[in-house]
């Protein structure tokens, strides 16, 4: 073994070159074909089964009435407003009751406005 001139030297690169590049080309073809193999047995298996549970189907017979408790939510709606503010006084309705078109729901307390109004008349 002798001294190595350039051309040896040059060929010995080429060479360890060639040979990382083929490892390189049949370990990505190696593990090319292992990744295609295990999508195909995956393709195989197909889904998953579904868990399910089973009961036996017995006759029987349903009340006509049963009782419950929960809560209901109005479909229609108002909101009332006063035009005047003030304390109510008298409500004329019940909670959840049916009223009238026309009906009095809420009274306000006039006396404060009753009292100034009276005020005004004795000062003229």
């Amino acid at each position: 073994m002798g001294i190595l001139t350039d051309k040896n030297r040059a060929f010995q690169i080429k060479a360890a070159s060639a040979a990382l590049f083929a490892l390189v080309v049949v370990l990505g073809v190696a593990k090319f074909l292992q990744i295609r193999s295990a999508m195909r047995m995956a393709e195989l298996m197909g889904p998953k089964p579904e868990a399910v549970t089973t009961v036996k189907v017995a006759q029987a017979s349903w009340r006509q009435e049963f009782s419950s408790v929960g809560s209901f939510i109005a479909v229609q709606g108002v909101t009332v407003s006063a035009e005047e503010s003030g304390t109510v006084s008298r409500i004329g309705f019940e909670s959840g009751s049916k009223v009238q078109a026309g009906q009095l729901l809420l009274e306000l307390d006039h006396s404060v406005e009753h009292s100034r109004g009276l005020s005004l008349r004795v000062e003229t």
